[in-house]
């Protein structure tokens, strides 16, 4: 039981949020899916030559149940390295190219900066 506390003590550690545990599962699921289709597809064949042969394979079917547990709870998190992201483009129909980041309100809005009751206007 001491081992189970410190694995998920160490597996808090490295997802701090829910998000972070959905998208290391996802990407996980996503990394293995052909490993996971060979393993129901072997998993398949051996319950097959059960049935028609009578041979045992009841302890190769629980490693093949044990890996795929494994690969179920044990995953890695998704690194997140912001400097390789790119940030969207204004639309392509403006002529103004500028990062969607930069871009100064629509003249509609007005943004007011108020100070000691009086009242100016930043942008707009």
């Amino acid at each position: 039981m001491e081992n189970i506390y410190h694995f998920y003590l160490w597996k808090r550690e490295q997802f701090p949020t829910f998000s972070d545990v959905t998208l290391g599962f996802l990407q996980n699921l996503l990394a293995n899916a052909m490993r996971l289709q060979a393993i129901n597809n072997e998993l398949t064949r051996l319950r097959k030559e059960t049935e028609e042969e009578g041979v045992d394979n009841s302890a190769r079917e629980m490693y093949y149940i044990g890996v795929i547990v494994r690969m179920l709870i044990i995953f890695d998190p998704v690194a997140a390295d912001l400097s390789r992201m790119s940030i969207p483009e204004k639309n392509s129909r403006s002529s103004d190219s500028r990062p969607w980041l930069e871009q100064r309100p629509p003249a509609w809005l007005k943004l007011v900066e108020v100070s000691g009751g009086d009242e100016k206007h930043v942008l707009g």
